[in-house]
C-alpha cells in the first residue's frame, strides 16, 4: 500500500485537501448548472483510455453523465448517456446502444475503455462486462482528438469563439459522484482495483474545472484507500552547520517525514527532482532567517507513502496536507512545504505491491446480465450541412 508525493499544482496554486471533489457530489437540477473542463486542462492526443464515472439518476428521463467533443471535427468523441431502458456510449462519432436498465436514485459506477491497438472498446457497469465491441474497419480511428471540449452532466456543442453551449432535453437531473480518466485502457482485474484511484489525464479536483454551481459534500460517498501521491515543493534551511547543506534531499525528506507522520503513514520511495533558489514559504520571515542560515534549498519532489488501514482519501487528503504545513527543526535544519504546493492523490496499486481491495461505498447495485454480439459497424456518413452523423449500434443484452 503506497502514497505518492508530488509537487507541482497544474493551474493556480492550490492545496488539494481545498480542492479535492472526493466526498463531494455534483447536483444537477436544471440547465443553470454547467460543469467543463477548465481551459488550462488540456487533454493529449490518446491511443488508449479508460474513463469511469459515478452517477445517480432522480428522475426517469433521457440524460448524459459526459461528453468530450473535438474541437476540429465537432463529433461527439466520447461520451455515456441513456435513458430508463438503455446505455448509450459514443465513440468517434458513433453511437452504441446497450439494452439495460438504470434505476433511479440509485448509485451506479460506469466505466468504458478503449485501445487503438485492440480497436476494441468495453463498458463496464458496477464492474460487470456489459458489452465488448471490436472495432477494426478501413479507416478506424486511431487516437482520441486532442484538447477537446468536455462537460458533466449535460451535452453540448462548440462554437469556433471557443464557447460551450449547453444542449437541452438530455440533460441529467440527478448527481455525479465521481469522475476520473486516464491515458491507458485498464482490464477489467485492473479497473476492480482502481476504486479511488486518481485519473492521470482528468483528475476529480475542483483545479480542473469551471462550474456554475457548487459541489455538495455527501458523507455517503466514503472511499477507503491505501495508496497515494503527494506533490510539493520543499523548503530546507541550514543553521550553524553548513555539512548539513550537503546532505542529500532524498535522506532529509525522509527524516523530516518519519518524524511527522504517525505509524499508519509509511514512507515507500522518494524522488527529488527541480530545484530553485528559494521557496518563498513564508516571505515575512524570509530576510530574518535568511541572514541567521548558511544554506537554503528549495527542491519539488514526490513521495511514495502507504496508509493501513485503508481511510478515507478526503480524511487523508487534509490530515497529510496538515502535517507537511508545520515546520519541522532537526539538527539545526528547518524543513516546510510550501503549503498551496501540497497535492494529495490517491494513486492506483502499483504492480508490486499487495493490500486490500479498495473500500467503496455509495450504495452501488450490480447487474447479472451478460454480454452479447453487437452489430457490425457502418461506414460513416455526414448530414446535410457537412458535419459527421452520430452513427448508431445496438446491442441486446440477455
Amino acid at each position: 500500500m503506497i502514497i505518492f508525493i508530488s509537487t507541482c499544482p497544474l493551474l493556480s496554486a492550490a492545496n488539494s485537501s481545498s480542492t479535492s471533489l472526493w466526498g463531494k457530489k455534483l447536483e444537477f437540477k436544471g440547465p443553470q448548472c454547467l460543469w467543463q473542463l477548465h481551459p488550462e486542462v488540456r487533454v493529449p492526443v490518446l491511443t488508449e483510455l479508460s474513463v469511469c464515472i459515478l452517477l445517480k439518476r432522480t428522475i426517469s428521463a433521457e440524460w448524459t453523465g459526459f461528453l468530450y467533443r473535438s474541437t476540429l471535427s465537432k463529433q461527439k468523441e466520447l461520451g455515456i448517456g441513456g435513458n430508463s431502458a438503455k446505455l448509450k456510449v459514443w465513440l468517434f462519432g458513433k453511437q452504441y446502444l446497450i439494452h439495460c436498465e438504470l434505476r433511479v436514485k440509485e448509485w451506479y459506477s460506469i466505466c468504458l475503455t478503449w485501445s487503438a491497438k485492440k480497436q476494441k472498446l468495453v463498458v463496464y457497469l458496477n464492474g460487470t462486462t456489459l458489452t465488448e465491441e471490436y472495432l477494426y474497419s478501413e479507416g478506424a480511428p486511431q487516437q482520441l482528438a486532442e484538447n477537446g471540449t468536455l462537460t458533466l452532466g449535460v451535452s453540448h456543442i462548440f462554437h469556433p469563439s471557443g464557447e460551450i453551449q449547453p444542449e437541452s432535453g438530455n440533460n441529467l437531473l440527478g448527481e455525479i459522484g465521481l469522475f476520473r480518466m486516464w491515458g491507458k485502457e485498464w482490464s477489467a482485474e485492473e479497473l476492480s482495483s482502481l476504486g479511488c484511484a486518481e485519473g492521470d489525464v482528468v483528475r476529480w479536483d475542483l483545479q480542473q474545472w469551471k462550474y456554475g454551481c457548487p459541489p455538495l459534500p455527501d458523507n455517503n460517498l466514503y472511499c477507503g484507500w491505501s495508496n497515494y501521491k503527494i506533490h510539493m515543493w520543499t523548503s530546507v534551511i541550514g543553521f550553524t552547520n553548513p555539512e548539513n547543506c550537503s546532505l542529500p534531499l532524498e535522506g532529509i525528506t525522509r527524516n523530516w517525514l518519519v518524524n511527522i507522520f504517525p505509524q499508519n503513514i509509511s514512507v515507500q520511495d522518494i524522488f527529488v527532482s527541480s530545484q530553485r533558489p528559494t521557496c518563498h514559504v513564508h516571505q515575512q520571515q524570509d530576510l530574518a532567517e535568511k541572514s541567521n542560515s548558511v544554506c537554503e534549498k528549495c527542491f519539488s519532489c514526490e513521495v511514495y507513502v502507504s496508509v493501513d488501514p485503508a481511510t478515507n482519501v478526503k480524511t487523508v487528503q487534509k490530515d497529510i496536507s496538515a502535517l507537511l504545513s508545520i515546520k519541522f527543526s532537526v539538527n539545526f535544519l528547518t524543513i516546510e512545504a510550501v503549503h498551496d504546493s501540497i497535492n494529495v492523490l490517491p494513486a492506483e496499486i502499483f504492480p508490486h505491491v499487495t493490500g486490500p481491495p479498495p473500500t467503496v461505498t455509495a450504495s452501488l447495485t450490480t447487474s447479472d446480465r451478460g454480454l452479447t454480439k453487437s452489430a457490425p459497424p457502418r461506414t460513416a456518413n455526414l448530414s446535410t450541412t457537412g458535419e459527421p452523423l452520430d452513427l448508431t449500434v445496438t446491442v441486446d443484452l440477455a
